[in-house]
């Protein structure tokens, strides 16, 4: 019971992490009510790969996947407060303004603790993407001919949907 609960718990990260919007507007329920392209396709190649082919690639794409969903959460936070997205090459000495902001208002250790939760977050997040993509790719790989047809069942109801013009964000 309690791996299902974990393995459930790993799907609605992953899933969480590939649907979460990069801009404040488009953040509503709605915009989770979609079916990820990407899910799918890393699915259907994992379900084919040997094991230690599939723990490199569930590595590689849980990193990828934390980084990227860091640098969504950094858009957003950006989006809010400065009306543009983050620019990863020019932003980095913002960050040191944000913490002197942090001090004034909160005093010295709220500064401190607000870093230590950026970190931890910045480190977690890869960390637990990644441990969550090679939970459900091992899933997938036990249960071959149920992954195929789930994957097959939702990229038809994906295909008829986008040749639909369905859109779940208002």
């Amino acid at each position: 019971m309690k791996s299902r609960i974990l393995t459930g718990l790993a799907a609605f990260f992953v899933l969480l992490l590939l649907l979460v919007p990069d801009d404040f507007a488009a953040l509503s329920p709605w915009a989770l009510l979609a079916i990820p392209l990407e899910a799918l396709v890393g699915v259907a190649i994992v379900v084919f790969l040997p094991p230690r082919a599939r723990t490199i690639v569930g590595i590689v794409a849980g990193v990828l996947l934390g980084a990227i969903s860091l640098l969504k959460l950094l858009d957003l936070g950006f989006g809010v407060t400065l009306s543009r997205q983050f620019d990863p090459l020019s932003d980095w000495s913002l960050f040191r303004a944000a913490s002197e902001w942090v001090s004034e208002s909160f005093g010295k250790p709220g500064a401190v603790v607000a870093v230590v939760v950026a970190i931890v977050l910045a480190l977690a997040l890869p960390v637990f993407a990644t441990l969550s993509i090679l939970r459900l790719s091992r899933v997938v790989s036990v249960r071959r001919a149920l992954a195929l047809r789930v994957v097959a069942g939702l990229a038809v109801a994906w295909v008829a949907l986008a040749v639909l013009g369905v859109r779940c964000t208002p």
